[in-house]
């Protein structure tokens, strides 16, 4: 029996209860309980972790899908930082001196 549809039978969940408790339909949770590398978005796995009591990083673990849970947010804050930066005129810590030749941004 895959792992979702087992988690979600040992807390006497139906599809349809889990599926709206993340806010998509029944057919998509259906589809991730089947083939959970459908499971592409942190944020629902963060969620469907929730609901089954567990940690992320385990549910990822029992997938057998290398990923870093850390690394969605992380890329996140880099982001904002760097729309930051811009929206103030100064160079963000992502700009690298070396894919500009080896010379830095001079003012």
């Amino acid at each position: 029996m895959l792992i979702l549809k087992r988690l979600r039978r040992n807390k006497g969940l139906s599809i349809q209860e889990v599926a709206e408790r993340l806010g998509i339909s029944r057919q998509k949770y259906s589809r991730i309980e089947k083939s959970p590398e459908e499971l592409k978005d942190f944020f629902l796995a963060d969620r469907i972790a929730s609901i089954f009591s567990m940690p992320v990083e385990v549910l990822f673990e029992r997938f057998s899908v290398r990923v870093s849970p850390l690394t969605l947010p992380e890329e996140m804050d880099e982001r904002r930082d760097a729309n930051r930066d811009i929206q103030r005129g100064t160079p963000s810590q992502w700009f690298d001196s070396e894919a500009a030749g080896g010379k830095g941004r001079t003012e």
